[in-house]
């Protein structure tokens, strides 16, 4: 069995084959070991052989591809998939879904929908958004989501010492600014680890596995000091990213 790391490092050099997106690329670089632990994560939930699973704002498509190598039927939905046209040959299915204005989702038939780095970013209607993702699910369908935890050591420094309420983002010109120089908005939120799990278990999912981890947001001494204080600090929930693992009742 190939192991999670060749897997996304084989994705990763087929989608920047080709790749004239400078954001796509250095995305990719920079979050290696995030997908990497992502897709071990998710792997535990890879119960047979061609899970049908659908991705929400799936750019740049790491996952997804290593997904499809191992033999899953992957569908990607992202806003503007037309800035990936180099990606036909590797031949993921992508469709073009606006998650702001998401229209009624017809079909429950998902397996596992993964959710990751996104909610953050959403600027329309939340409820919306919830609800739909659990009616693509099929009963006893899983939601891998990860987000941004607020209420996280690095999160707590912004807010009392920079006056920013980010832990892994920059300020507001700049994250709304992405919709020019990116085609997809900035972080328009971040959230606490329990106000997302109370708003998708209210929504009727039920929690199966909560938690925290530490992120290294770059390079130097300050964030690493940082990071170690997340990774002790971990066991309270106070790590800079969300993990949640949430099922559709049967």
């Amino acid at each position: 069995m190939i192991e999670s790391k060749d897997l996304i490092q084989n994705a990763a050099d087929k989608l920047k084959a080709g790749s004239k997106n400078n954001w796509f690329d250095q995305y990719i670089d920079q979050n290696k070991e995030r997908f990497v632990t992502d897709l071990d994560s998710i792997s535990r939930y890879l119960t047979h052989e061609k899970m049908k699973i659908g991705d929400l704002g799936a750019a740049p498509f790491v996952i997804d591809l290593a997904l499809k190598t191992m033999g899953h039927h992957v569908t990607c939905f992202d806003v503007a998939p037309e800035r990936f046209n180099h990606l036909e040959k590797v031949g993921l299915n992508l469709e073009k879904v606006d998650l702001d204005k998401w229209a009624e989702v017809k079909n429950g038939d998902y397996e596992l929908v993964l959710f990751t780095e996104v909610f953050e970013h959403l600027r329309g209607d939340l409820l919306t958004v919830c609800h739909n993702i659990y009616d693509m699910l099929k009963p006893g369908g899983i939601l891998y989501l990860t987000t941004p935890n607020i209420r996280s050591v690095m999160g707590i420094y912004k807010l009392i010492f920079k006056k920013v309420s980010y832990s892994l983002s920059n300020d507001l010109y700049h994250e709304w600014n992405k919709l020019e120089t990116l085609g997809h908005m900035g972080h328009v939120r971040e959230y606490t680890l329990h106000e997302v799990t109370t708003l998708f278990t209210t929504v009727g999912f039920e929690a199966i596995q909560i938690k925290t981890k530490p992120v290294q947001i770059g390079p130097g001494l300050f964030n690493r000091i940082f990071y170690y204080m997340e990774y002790l600090l971990n066991p309270l929930t106070l790590g800079s990213s969300s993990s949640l693992v949430l099922r559709k009742p049967l």
